[in-house]
């Protein structure tokens, strides 16, 4: 590895550090001086720098990332003007992207055995398994625990160590053990109770008993219920069977298939601590104050407490029953105090910029050793950053024809639904660049859609490069695709990581707002009602902010 010393005056513009220094990494170096006013680029200066910089810097290194090679300070400070930001990202930039490095998972500690107490609700020592070999049944007991393994020793002298999955399906649970208190875990991680077919036979029974309603995505089987219902009311019990099963699917419907699963864990909770305490149902404001009580002693966070609360309240919404009684200031005590307890300084994390999305666009999707993954990811994060997009409405566009339109004016997407508007149809638009020599989103789009002509927007990408568009990407792998693009154009592993799925909605929003876009025209791109809600996401840079600052005066 070689080092090379360049020497610069620090107020010149781009076009002469261009001119003087055609070297990507020269011209680099010197635009952070010249735009940072930096004596070097380790440290920012407090007062402008009128000297000539000598800035050491080593040559990037041409394999594998382990480290940014490049100084943080160059992409944690805003330049005035997006231009030479743009030149700096560029002359930063490796020759080629890379896949997200997925690091080997750290070595931990080796938890304890545990050989006797209840684990995840099985009794250590006492619990029993049936596993059938050749026809032939086998019983086992559980007569030890290790994180996350069940220690089983069979009546024949063998031995396994089976995880939660594997020993739900074997495990010999007794109806009674549901109603203790006991057996109540609040853990599902190792061992979900819905995979124990005898908890699931138990949980019916409770359900049936008090004729509650469950989406039906929480339980399987199907529950009778004539709660709320006059006895002289459907004497023909085919239709009501029917029209229960169709109730049933409209409840299913009724909100959107991830919010029911985000509530299915904590809505199994809710009713399995509130049958092991033989509270009848529905619980009083005091009744649902204690049992928050409890799980905010035993999990101290506020999210606990809080995902308990929602799950209550859609129960009462699906059975009828008011809600309105858990708001109280009794009933929210323990979330309160939570809250309070572990309060502390939100950490928004940071909006993406024009200069970000071109350095992306132009090594993802227009040069020359784009291949289909870049094409893919560096269009899918312009398209959610022009249309201000959530990583939900990203996911829902598609290429399909139908889906995607491209005329010589835009590309239209059309949405089978947004956060803020599921019941209708949504048009968002991408438009192309007023400047006919500039390359954008728009030409991104154009490129995508001749190669994919279908499938998501924003595909599954495998760990080979292999871009599967018939399925959407999760939003963990999507965020470590984000933050490897921003790392590719310059930014610092460290910087990399205020990055999220927000960031495009944010960075477009404050784009919009510099612009001069007026409130309301940037909350209907975003798809929102209330203008309240740009004070959130527009996150100005820190140059407009300070300009805030000094215009108060003193």
């Amino acid at each position: 590895m070689t080092s090379a010393v360049y020497v610069a005056t620090a107020r010149m513009s781009s076009a002469a550090l261009s001119a003087a220094l055609p070297q990507r990494v020269e011209l680099g170096m010197l635009l952070a001086a010249s735009c940072f006013g930096s004596t070097s680029l380790g440290r920012s200066s407090r007062r402008p720098c009128v000297r000539p910089v000598v800035v050491r810097h080593k040559a990037p290194s041409v394999g594998r990332r382990r480290g940014s090679c490049f100084p943080s300070p160059c992409c944690r400070l805003s330049p005035v003007h997006s231009q030479i930001s743009h030149l700096l990202l560029l002359s930063l930039a490796p020759a080629h992207p890379r896949l997200p490095f997925r690091p080997p998972f750290a070595a931990r500690k080796r938890p304890a055995r545990h050989a006797t107490g209840i684990a995840h609700g099985v009794a250590i020592g006492v619990a029993t398994v049936t596993k059938t070999f050749r026809g032939r049944p086998y019983v086992g007991i559980v007569d030890s625990f290790r994180d996350p393994w069940f220690h089983v020793t069979f009546s024949n002298g063998d031995e396994e160590d089976l995880h939660g999955l594997e020993l739900a399906r074997l495990l010999s649970y007794r109806a009674a053990t549901f109603y203790e208190p006991e057996f109540f875990s609040y853990d599902f991680s190792v061992l979900h109770p819905a995979t124990i077919p005898g908890w699931c036979a138990a949980m019916r029974e409770f359900c049936a008993l008090h004729g509650l309603r469950l989406p039906p995505s929480w339980l399987d089987g199907v529950v009778d219920q004539r709660r709320g219902i006059s006895t002289d009311a459907y004497s023909d019990a085919a239709e009501l069977a029917d029209l229960q099963a169709r109730l049933s699917d409209y409840v299913a419907s009724s909100r959107a298939p991830r919010t029911w699963k985000n509530l299915r864990n904590p809505g199994l909770r809710v009713l399995w601590f509130l049958a092991t305490r033989r509270i009848p149902l529905p619980p009083s404001a005091e009744e649902a104050a204690l049992m928050m009580t409890k799980i905010a002693h035993d999990r101290d966070n506020a999210g606990a407490v809080s995902t308990m609360h929602n799950a209550l309240t859609a129960i009462c919404e699906l059975n009828g029953w008011r809600s309105d009684i858990y708001n109280d200031r009794l009933a929210l005590a323990p979330l309160h105090a939570m809250r309070r307890a572990h309060r502390k300084q939100t950490k928004k994390s940071e909006g993406l910029r024009v200069a970000h999305i071109s350095s992306i666009l132009t090594h993802y999707v227009f040069g020359s050793q784009r291949r289909d993954w870049t094409v893919a990811i560096g269009t899918a994060i312009s398209v959610g950053f022009k249309i201000l997009s959530r990583y939900d409405d990203l996911r829902r566009c598609r290429w399909d024809d139908g889906y995607c339109d491209i005329t010589p004016l835009h590309v239209r997407f059309y949405l089978d639904g947004r956060k803020n508007n599921q019941y209708r149809g949504n048009m968002l638009d991408v438009a192309v660049p007023a400047d006919p020599q500039l390359r954008g989103v728009y030409h991104a789009c154009k490129i995508a859609k001749n190669r994919f002509k279908s499938g998501f927007v924003l595909p599954h990408v495998a760990s080979d490069g292999t871009v599967d568009s018939s399925r959407a990407m999760n939003y963990e792998r999507f965020v470590a695709f984000l933050r490897s693009a921003l790392i590719h154009i310059g930014v610092s592993e460290h910087h990399a990581r205020r990055f999220a799925g927000q960031s495009m909605r944010s960075g477009g929003a404050t784009a919009a707002a510099i612009s001069g876009l007026s409130p309301a025209e940037i909350c209907h791109l975003a798809g929102v009602k209330d203008v309240d809600w740009l004070s959130y996401y527009n996150r100005n840079h820190l140059s407009s902010r300070l300009r805030a600052s000094r215009a108060v005066g003193l």
